[in-house]
């Protein structure tokens, strides 16, 4: 009677040795590919202590991997260059956005996590990383940059769960947003007037006209400045009723995208089109 087959992740009869002081247990396990290889540990102590680190390795064995992008093999630095690609293939993440996690990952996460293999940063090492960083509002990001590295490692089989899963960061302590009362708003006001109004030789930016109309408008909106300044008459209907303005875009700073100068962006952070009264 011909003898049964393996199944994936099945091994054969284990097989000990010992040979120059050495003790060595082998056996044959078919991978999930199908491929049946030989697998061996060895130990200066004792036969059953190579039978013992045989069974270890058999419990925690995945398949060998090649020809793929991530592989045991790969670093957590080319596995964020890899994830960075995908995100923007799949979600279509916008040129700022993507600046934003390299400006995160380089700072906090190239230089002390780079090196590492994939399969080289537990859970445990992991939080620890998040949580000596303390109440910085970058951990929350880097968190997000890593979760999503490892969800790709899981999608290519070459980790089994994603330890960034279960890590935390420490809570950052923000004051609760709150609106200018009017006393504030009309000093806010006399100041940002005062600031536009100064002629002659002053240090800082360039005094711009447009500031007094620009933090009235920020006031009675709610909108970010970068909103503001991308106004067009366009989106502007004095003769409705009441009149409104519409928030279609933002202007994007230079350097936020590498090669591009300041511009607007025919889209606000949140993808939404946004009109109000102006009553």
């Amino acid at each position: 009677m011909p003898r049964e087959r393996l199944r994936p992740g099945d091994h054969g009869r284990i097989t000990e040795r010992a040979r120059g002081g050495r003790f060595f247990a082998s056996t044959y396990v078919r991978d999930a590919d199908g491929q049946r290889r030989r697998l061996e540990r060895s130990s200066a102590k004792s036969i059953e202590d190579a039978r013992r680190e045989l069974h270890r390795e058999l419990a925690k064995r995945r398949t060998p991997l090649s020809n793929q992008a991530v592989t045991g093999k790969t670093s957590l630095a080319e596995l964020f260059e890899i994830w960075l690609e995908a995100k923007g293939a799949e979600d279509g993440v916008r040129p700022q956005t993507a600046d934003t996690y390299r400006a995160v990952w380089e700072k906090h996460g190239a230089a002390q996590l780079g090196a590492l293999r994939v399969t080289e940063l537990p859970t445990s090492r992991a939080n620890a990383h998040l949580q000596a960083m303390g109440r910085t509002a970058q951990a929350k990001p880097l968190r997000m940059i890593l979760s999503g590295m490892f969800s790709l490692a899981v999608r290519f089989d070459v980790l089994p769960v994603n330890p960034i899963k279960e890590t935390k960061t420490l809570r950052t302590a923000r004051k609760p947003a709150r609106a200018a009362t009017e006393a504030e708003f009309v000093e806010i006001r006399a100041a940002v007037k005062a600031y536009a109004g100064r002629t002659g030789p002053t240090p800082g930016p360039h005094r711009g006209a447009c500031c007094p109309r620009s933090s009235i408008c920020s006031r009675l909106r709610g909108a970010r400045p970068g909103e503001v300044l991308a106004l067009r008459w366009a989106d502007v209907d004095l003769l409705g009723d009441p009149p409104t303005v519409t928030i279609t875009g933002t202007l994007i700073d230079h350097g936020r995208i590498a090669g591009m100068p300041l511009h607007r962006q025919d889209r606000t952070r949140w993808c939404c089109r946004d009109s109000v009264s102006m009553r």
